[in-house]
């Protein structure tokens, strides 16, 4: 009976859908329509069993559901043009899926270091707050990004542990 939220960038794509093949311990995966053609495709073609849905009209119970749910939304690669806007929009995902979820997951590359202060800002949240940054998350997974991936797992499995 947990659910936790993946806020990433498009450009993780990749990244993200790898750490999700990657985890068997998921029993409902639902990704946020708009921006997440990209990996509902991934996931399609790895033959990963997910829902698409739309952000207006997320399942009431999606947080009530047994087992470990995740939940995946991507933002678009424009907002790393205009840092400002990309920490705004990224903490109002937070808060919005915070207030749903167990846990809130930020996958994104280093992005220059806007998130630095994520753990200040989100200090006295009643979800679990977790970062975890791709290394180079515009090439294909590789050793470097194998850090990224145990970090995941360590968090997961966790969050797994007290959860459930």
């Amino acid at each position: 009976m947990s659910l936790v939220s993946i806020i990433g960038c498009e450009s993780s794509t990749k990244d993200l859908v790898e750490l999700l093949a990657k985890d068997n311990c998921i029993d409902r995966l639902a990704v946020v329509n708009g921006k997440s053609h990209l990996i509902s495709r991934d996931l399609d073609d790895l033959k990963i069993e997910h829902e698409l849905l739309s952000s207006d009209s997320l399942p009431a119970g999606l947080n009530e559901d047994d087992g470990f749910n995740v939940l995946v939304t991507l933002q678009s690669n424009t907002f790393l043009n205009d840092p400002s806007k990309l920490k705004k929009e990224t903490y109002e995902k937070i808060k919005f899926y915070g207030s749903i979820s167990d846990s809130v997951l930020l996958f994104y590359d280093s992005c220059n270091g806007i998130f630095n202060d994520i753990f200040v800002d989100f200090k006295k949240q009643s979800f679990f707050l977790k970062t975890l940054f791709a290394e180079n998350s515009n090439s294909d997974v590789s050793e470097s990004n194998s850090k990224v991936f145990n970090l995941y797992d360590h968090f997961c499995g966790k969050l797994k542990k007290d959860l459930l």
